[in-house]
């Protein structure tokens, strides 16, 4: 009881936009947990502690969290939540400029999509592997990137990922002073709508959250996957309306959306 306390009081200041606070509970709350050798628990606390460093702008703590978190998760055998780790790591390197420990970390979880089947991960790994390479400098791969992001979109009939693939791969080539032209896509016969309502979430990047007042509008990273029985105590770190597929507010934007992206719905 003790350690749902910590961990719901650390949930109230989370969402009240005081992490300093949440912090001091959140880590009540991984204490409590070593030493009752609830691993659930500790994951979470460890991910609910990276996405607060995050938001305060320390992102070297938020990794070490997430390594941590990696670590269960292995111990586990939690394949998608490795997956969720190498996401957020990618995210956290990326705004730090450590643009190859980023790619390394992005392709990292493209492998598990793909070995998961998870098409919602792997677009989202295509897209961040675009604005990555892009930033470093490597415009060509980039491209390849923005490529496989473009046709898995068309693949799953994501009309504004697809739109958004189309702006990337045309402001690359402008970029490169090549022809960049897309292939044309073809509108799908069945309602936008029923495919939307049969994509399942990315189990590799975001999880389905218990409902909670909305938070603010700043945080991007996402969040370990919780057991399909929520326990009483939620974990936080959601803070967008649950998204069935990967054209979220991250991939609206150019191919400088990770270099100018530090506004808006980033940190």
């Amino acid at each position: 009881m003790q350690g749902q306390a910590c961990g719901c009081l650390g949930n109230t200041f989370y969402l009240l936009g005081n992490y300093s606070k949440a912090l001091f509970y959140y880590r009540k709350r991984l204490v409590l947990a070593q030493r009752t050798g609830d691993q659930v628990a500790e994951r979470r606390a460890y991910s609910n502690l990276a996405l607060c460093h995050a938001l305060l702008g320390q992102f070297e703590e938020a990794s070490d969290y997430w390594k941590k978190f990696l670590h269960v998760a292995i111990e586990q055998g939690d394949t998608a939540a490795q997956g969720q780790a190498y996401y957020c790591l990618g995210n956290n390197n990326s705004i730090m400029a450590n643009y190859q420990k980023a790619a390394e970390y992005y392709n990292r979880h493209l492998s598990i999509a793909q070995k998961l089947g998870d098409k919602v991960g792997e677009g989202r790994a295509y897209w961040m592997l675009s604005n990555v390479y892009s930033n470093w400098g490597q415009l060509h791969k980039a491209l390849e990137y923005a490529r496989k992001f473009h046709s898995l979109a068309i693949e799953m009939e994501d009309t504004v990922a697809t739109a958004a693939a189309k702006m990337m791969i045309n402001d690359i080539g402008n970029f490169l002073g090549i022809d960049s032209q897309c292939p044309e896509e073809t509108t799908p016969s069945v309602p936008k709508s029923q495919f939307i309502r049969e994509r399942r979430n990315s189990c590799t990047t975001t999880a389905a959250r218990p409902e909670h007042p909305p938070p603010p509008q700043n945080n991007w990273v996402s969040e370990p996957r919780l057991p399909e029985e929520l326990p009483e105590e939620p974990g936080l770190g959601h803070l967008k309306p649950k998204s069935h597929n990967f054209s979220d507010s991250n991939m609206s934007h150019s191919l400088l959306s990770v270099q100018t992206g530090m506004t808006g719905h980033t940190f």
